[in-house]
């Protein structure tokens, strides 16, 4: 499992030529796959731009109702998780105007941090534009990794936690994540994003206009403030291609999020 989610992550990130519209077969295309297996592929391909289950005519069937409830529930929260932060990815396309991508190496960002360049974070870690980082575990019989995280405060884009502080180093940190666990995500401090309820959502349409924003505070310490900054799209009618055109290409439908509480109440 490990070499073909480690190809998966790293090709992906090298898709922009074609505008991050990228797939693999998640839970494997050749051969039988497993319950752990299929699990895992869900957990990390259900944040792929394009995600898809499909396999060869002579393999197993792979529908995850038939690998058993592990596997069921693991691809029902990732797949819930897809859907609530579906309209970030959305936005992240638009504000990107066919340029560059969204799922990329952690090297994108932190260029000037020779750690990133290794191969474990290089292959195994992915930034989801410049604000959230995937940790996932790909590899088998593991309920938990060890993850490099870059100087700054980051956050649980789950629960909020603070796994690394902005005044500890950066440092590889031990990530649990259980196989039926959402996908580590973490929110880099100063940025924010909108997610959604969904449930009882099953098309992309019945996603409502109503957002849950997820801050992370940044701590900028001369002038003792937090600050985050985040951009969500100005639609109204996602399902009107000539209604996201004239708001999105012929004029700017990316408005900014701006927060920055004062310490006390932060």
């Amino acid at each position: 499992f490990f070499f073909q989610a480690e190809d998966g992550i790293r090709d992906a990130q090298e898709s922009r030529g074609l505008g991050d519209v990228y797939k693999r077969q998640v839970c494997g295309f050749q051969g039988d796959t497993t319950p752990e297996l299929c699990a895992r592929w869900y957990q990390l391909g259900a944040l792929y731009p394009f995600t898809r289950n499909h396999n060869v005519d002579n393999a197993k069937d792979q529908e995850p109702y038939i690998l058993g409830k592990e596997t069921k529930i693991a691809a029902s929260r990732s797949l819930k998780l897809k859907y609530s932060i579906l309209k970030y990815y959305y936005m992240l396309f638009i504000a990107n105007r066919g340029l560059g991508t969204l799922f990329r190496p952690l090297l994108f960002e932190f260029y000037d941090d020779e750690k990133v360049f290794g191969h474990q974070v290089m292959n195994e870690q992915i930034m989801i534009g410049s604000k959230l980082m995937a940790t996932p575990v790909i590899y088998m019989n593991k309920d938990s990794r060890t993850a490099y995280f870059p100087k700054g405060q980051w956050y649980s884009l789950h629960d909020g936690m603070i796994i690394q502080s902005y005044k500890e180093p950066a440092e590889q940190r031990r990530v649990v994540n259980r196989v039926t666990d959402l996908v580590p995500i973490w929110l880099r401090a100063g940025g924010i994003v909108h997610t959604q309820n969904v449930e009882k959502v099953l098309r992309t349409w019945q996603l409502n206009h109503t957002f849950d924003l997820v801050v992370g505070l940044e701590y900028f310490e001369e002038e003792g403030v937090y600050r985050s900054v985040g951009r969500i799209m100005d639609i109204i009618n996602y399902r009107s291609d000539n209604h996201i055109y004239d708001r999105c290409v012929e004029r700017n439908c990316i408005c900014l999020l701006y927060t920055s509480p004062s310490p006390r109440d932060s």
